[in-house]
């Protein structure tokens, strides 16, 4: 039930910054890398706005905010990677990369 309240919460904030946007949850991704490698993984929040994609990632831990640098820079690629696949399936743009970090009640844009 909390989980529930929570998400109800979060869509209602992400539809108030960004008006009209389409939220998905739990979207799955996969690519081919030109390296032959398999990038595959699931983008927490994936809002469609005017401007493009905005990509959020949920990062659970008691993060304080001395750590939110290192946290951000660790988890930048993981974002870039998802955003430039997203761009080469759907050939739009990310905006926007956060890093959402719910027991800081913290978000940290990315990139």
């Amino acid at each position: 039930m909390l989980a529930d309240w929570t998400r109800t919460i979060e869509i209602d904030r992400l539809e108030k910054r960004w008006p009209g946007a389409t939220v998905s949850v739990e979207v799955p991704i996969t690519q081919s890398l030109a390296n032959g490698q398999i990038l595959s993984g699931r983008i927490d929040l994936l809002v469609e706005s005017e401007s493009g994609w905005i990509l959020i990632d949920h990062k659970a831990g008691g993060q304080n905010s001395s750590q939110w640098q290192k946290l951000a820079a660790g988890y930048g690629g993981q974002l870039a990677a998802y955003g430039a696949a997203i761009e080469a399936s759907t050939r739009r743009p990310v905006s926007e990369s956060w890093l959402l970090l719910p027991i800081s009640g913290f978000a940290l844009k990315v990139g």
